[in-house]
């Protein structure tokens, strides 16, 4: 499962049985190989079991800063403390609401006009980021009410370090909120596109490969000998990039 940007992020296991090693594809995978990966994407998780499991999944919980309750407990009581840190937490930041409809959390209001204030830490300060705020009023129609709301115009999000998730940082990328195609490398072999997509370059024209493709790959009989003779493994190295190719334009059209 995915989190959206720019949130706190829980986990909260409800379980009565121990913990075993494995998961789909890895039957060897640890219980101290997940808590690594948590604790890398900052996911705070927590367990609900039983007296006797608490001692089993104690290290999960204290590496990720989350908290143990007892399953046979009241629920509303057990689970108390970890609401009282997402409170906390929640209060170290300033939300905002993007003109997409998507809400962020800042380190810092930006109308306040702090340079300063970096939330992603990408080296664009937030308010260059965002453009300008604006209220818009919007109707509730279960309560026959409308609420006015403050939302912000953005170059760039400035809670995320690649807006568009085209592999370019905002930083380093002229259209921060585009996702659009930029050539990383181009060289005598091959150029490479930060969609990862690679093109192998073929050293010389179709003609010529075609000709020595009957040579190479056709029989006596139909033996057509090339102008212009190529090595055999220069041969097969364009043969091959062909064939890449190949591939590479058909998944253009799977994708």
């Amino acid at each position: 499962m995915s989190f959206r940007s720019g949130v706190n992020k829980y986990i909260i296991l409800v379980t009565d049985a121990n913990s075993k090693n494995g998961i789909a594809g890895n039957s060897a995978f640890t219980m101290e190989q997940e808590i690594e990966n948590l604790v890398q994407k900052k996911i705070v998780t927590s367990v609900v079991t039983t007296s006797t499991y608490k001692t089993t999944y104690h290290n999960l919980t204290y590496s990720t800063d989350g908290i143990i309750g007892n399953i046979y407990y009241n629920f509303a009581n057990e689970l108390k403390p970890l609401i009282n840190k997402m409170v906390e937490t929640s209060k170290d930041c300033y939300w905002v609401r993007l003109s997409n409809g998507s809400c962020i959390s800042l380190d810092k209001d930006p109308s306040l006009g702090d340079e300063t204030v970096d939330s992603d830490e990408d080296g664009i300060p937030d308010i260059i980021e965002l453009k300008e705020s604006y209220q818009l009023t919007l109707p509730i129609p279960y309560l026959n009410i409308a609420v006015s709301l403050e939302f912000w115009s953005f170059e760039s999000n400035p809670d995320e370090v690649d807006t568009d998730g085209d592999g370019i940082e905002d930083i380093d990328d002229l259209n921060p909120s585009k996702y659009d195609a930029v050539i990383l490398e181009n060289s005598d072999y091959r150029i490479r596109f930060n969609s990862g997509r690679v093109w192998n370059k073929i050293d010389c024209n179709s003609f010529d490969l075609i000709e020595n493709v009957f040579f190479y790959e056709g029989n006596l009989l139909e033996m057509v000998i090339p102008k212009n003779i190529m090595p055999y493994d220069r041969y097969l190295k364009n043969y091959n990039n062909i064939n890449f190719n190949k591939q590479q334009y058909s998944n253009c059209f799977c994708q």
